[in-house]
């Protein structure tokens, strides 16, 4: 009777390339860390992991296969199916250690919003639960009120549904993600670029860092009050809210931000209400846009009505 196989050295298990969104660069490449598996659902090529000591919000990552959604926690796989999952794994120095195989990042995503801003997406209003609708419509008269008037009805948004991701939380994130991106448009070049121009290019842009400063006050204001919030919704989602803080966004939000055609019905597909209450941020953000100033800062207000 010959003998036992050996065991596979650790070098010589196999590699399976992969690419990381921005929202998890630290988690990746910071030291290694033992991570647990939350939940696995092949059915739509997801698994997401909570990673041990790293700041709530910024502790979920998640694994996909080749045509998942492309979440912004995202480390996609090129293959069509995920490997075998293990209860507990370890994360860092760019290696997602599985047991049997290793995933080892080799290329980053930067999720943030490109391009110039379309118009706000039609209403959904009509297909969310009206405690969400109400619960919207509360937090675009906070915004239009200021940056002091959030924290409100933030939390009353925040864990507002069931599912992975409720939809209050992705109000939340619309919101977030498109203030970040009507900040940043009205920005330009950003202050210094401001500083430094002249004539009446000059003063055009110094005009729109204005407006960016108030856009950017709502933008940090609301990631404030989320971030105070966190503790009412689960892992998952308080890592998306994290994200859409910093910009980070789904493609199919970014789409629709620019106006890519279609882009509107495929953010609908997305989860049973997920896409609707997206969309519903970010009509609430334009309408705060709007009210700030007519753009993005000033005196004007928009009505909580219209961002419905």
């Amino acid at each position: 009777m010959g003998a036992p196989a050996a065991a596979p050295q650790r070098d010589a298990l196999p590699d399976l390339p992969a690419c990381s969104g921005r929202a998890v660069r630290d988690l990746v490449h910071g030291p290694a860390r033992p991570a647990r598996l939350l939940s696995v659902h092949r059915a739509a090529g997801a698994a997401y992991l909570r990673v041990e000591g790293a700041p709530p919000g910024r502790d979920v990552l998640a694994l996909l296969a080749r045509g998942a959604l492309a979440l912004p926690l995202g480390v996609a796989l090129a293959g069509p199916a995920l490997p075998d999952l293990p209860p507990r794994a370890l994360l860092g120095r760019g290696v997602l250690d599985l047991g049997g195989v290793r995933v080892r990042v080799v290329r980053e995503r930067d999720h943030g919003v490109r391009g110039p801003l379309a118009a706000p997406p039609p209403g959904t209003a009509h297909l969310l639960p009206a405690p969400v609708v109400d619960a919207a419509r509360g937090l675009a008269a906070a915004l239009a009120a200021g940056p002091g008037a959030v924290q409100g009805p933030v939390r009353g948004l925040v864990g507002l549904g069931p599912g992975l991701t409720p939809a209050g939380d992705d109000v939340l994130a619309g919101a977030l993600v498109a203030l970040r991106a009507r900040a940043d448009a009205a920005c330009g070049g950003g202050a210094a670029g401001v500083a430094g121009a002249a004539g009446a290019a000059g003063a055009a842009r110094a005009a729109g860092a204005a407006r960016a400063g108030s856009t950017r006050d709502l933008a940090d204001a609301l990631a404030g009050a989320v971030g105070a919030a966190l503790g009412r919704t689960s892992a998952l989602s308080a890592a998306l809210l994290v994200a859409a803080a910093d910009g980070q966004a789904l493609p199919e939000v970014a789409a629709v931000l620019t106006g890519a055609p279609g882009a509107v019905p495929a953010l609908l597909r997305v989860g049973s209400t997920s896409g609707a209450a997206l969309c519903l941020g970010l009509r609430v953000a334009a309408a705060a846009g709007r009210g700030a100033s007519g753009g993005c800062g000033g005196t004007g207000r928009a009505s909580a009505g219209e961002a419905a």
